[in-house]
């Protein structure tokens, strides 16, 4: 009766045998390339300010269903119509509303805090406005911070170095030349390297 207990024991040893003889390497993740990298960039910062404007649960989408298959401003656009963004004006009113409690309670008066005033009421403009034409202004957002992400991505990426140095150039013609040569080829394939520029082969 007690005769499986070693026999379960046994396979769970040579289990673990080949578990520990055989390990599986992963392959190494594929670097984004820099168009993807500039649309992941850009749809990031449009979400964050998103949150400021008040629409940040529903512009998540763009972190989800970010638009990697746009090419240009009507890829874009077109985008953004597909997007289930409708205009409200609760997110506006409520913020004003809350001003008002304040300088109703003496928290925030408007003698004892102009500027600030101000700036709540410039920052409720552009929350009603965001949330009145959410599709057309979050696709001007969008659009303006991809052309400076691309911008930017532009100016970081390296040249691309020439595919042969001189010498290497040089090196080849030669044994162009001697192969010429061997075959019985009359004269030379001449090329000339000055500052990178290949010349033309001629045969003599």
């Amino acid at each position: 009766m007690s005769t499986p207990a070693p026999l379960l024991d046994q396979a769970a040893g040579i289990a673990k045998v080949l578990g520990n003889s055989f390990q599986f390497a992963l392959p190494e993740p594929r670097p984004i390339d820099s168009v993807t990298l500039v649309h992941i960039r850009s749809a990031e910062r449009v979400h964050e300010a998103a949150r400021w404007l008040l629409r940040g649960s529903e512009m998540r989408v763009v972190m989800t269903r970010t638009p990697f298959w746009a090419e240009n401003a009507n890829d874009l656009w077109n985008y953004y119509e597909s997007l289930p963004l409708q205009p409200s004006l609760y997110q506006a009113i409520t913020l004003l509303v809350a001003r008002e409690l304040a300088h109703t309670k003496g928290i925030l008066s408007r003698e004892d805090f102009p500027k600030l005033g101000w700036a709540i009421n410039i920052y409720a403009a552009v929350v009603g406005l965001a949330n009145l034409m959410p599709r057309r202004v979050f696709y001007q957002l969008h659009r303006t911070i991809w052309t400076l992400e691309r911008y930017r991505n532009s100016t970081r990426e390296p040249d691309m170095p020439p595919l042969l140095s001189n010498d290497a150039w040089a090196a080849i013609m030669t044994a162009v030349d001697s192969g010429w040569k061997m075959v019985g080829g009359s004269g030379t394939i001449v090329s000339k390297t000055h500052g990178g520029d290949h010349g033309n082969a001629i045969v003599g």
